[in-house]
């Protein structure tokens, strides 16, 4: 587990923050905005609590290190997506700060993310960027799947690991521990590399493992045979404009 923490400072009322003399609203808002991160970035339950350090509050919450990664990757970047976890979590703390006069600094254990101060806003920037909903072939190792609400987890080369939700009905025909070539659908950023928003399964076609998405190609005949990765990628880019 890691600790993310926000830490509370400035002052109020003429003296240096502390529990006894703390907006209530700053220390909801701080809850808050962890809970709905928390949500978002794992499905684990979160664990709270509330620790007093000289000058200043901190809200601790302990995550999953699936959750951690993520929000290292995004403040590593410093810059954030309007879709990612983390920049819904930056703007409710940007607001707070605003309206209470107050500084806000989160940390990832003894890590500071961002500071996020009453004049200048958090230390990252969030940019809005096209996601443009496509289909696509995947291929990759199929490693973990299940669920209440069933999804399979694929190990790929060019994505790393992808999550794909998929019906009751289509994960009965699959085989843990097996090479496959995914069709799916769902959003793609058109960065370099690409990145994958929520995908959904359209099929599976078994692969040997020594072979990655030249097999489909050969398999789909005109519908992937002859297919520019390049050429396909412009038509989406074209898409976006």
């Amino acid at each position: 587990m890691e600790t993310l923490k926000i830490r509370v400072e400035g002052e109020f009322d003429g003296r240096k923050v502390s529990l006894s003399n703390v907006p209530l609203a700053a220390m909801t808002t701080s809850f808050e905005a962890l809970k709905k991160l928390l949500a978002r970035t794992s499905n684990m339950a979160d664990q709270t609590s509330v620790s007093l350090v000289e000058g200043s509050v901190c809200v601790e919450a302990h995550l999953p290190t699936d959750a951690a990664v993520v929000l290292g990757r995004s403040t590593r970047e410093r810059t954030l997506s309007e879709s990612d976890p983390y920049a819904e979590f930056v703007r409710t703390l940007e607001r707070a700060a605003s309206q209470s006069g107050l500084t806000y600094s989160v940390y990832e254990d003894q890590s500071e993310l961002t500071r996020i101060t009453p004049e200048r806003g958090a230390s990252l920037t969030i940019t809005q960027r096209k996601w443009i909903h496509t289909s696509m072939m995947i291929y990759g190792f199929l490693f973990n799947m299940g669920g209440k609400n069933p999804n399979i987890h694929v190990e790929t080369e060019e994505y790393g690991r992808v999550r794909i939700d998929i019906d009751q009905r289509s994960i009965r025909s699959l085989q843990l521990y097996q090479y496959y070539n995914f069709e799916v659908e769902g959003p793609i950023l058109l960065e370099n590399p690409p990145q994958l928003g929520a995908l959904k399964f359209v099929r599976a076609i078994r692969a040997s493992g020594e072979t990655s998405l030249e097999e489909a190609i050969a398999i789909e005949g005109p519908k992937w045979a002859g297919g520019d990765s390049m050429k396909w990628l412009e038509e989406l880019r074209r898409g976006a404009e």
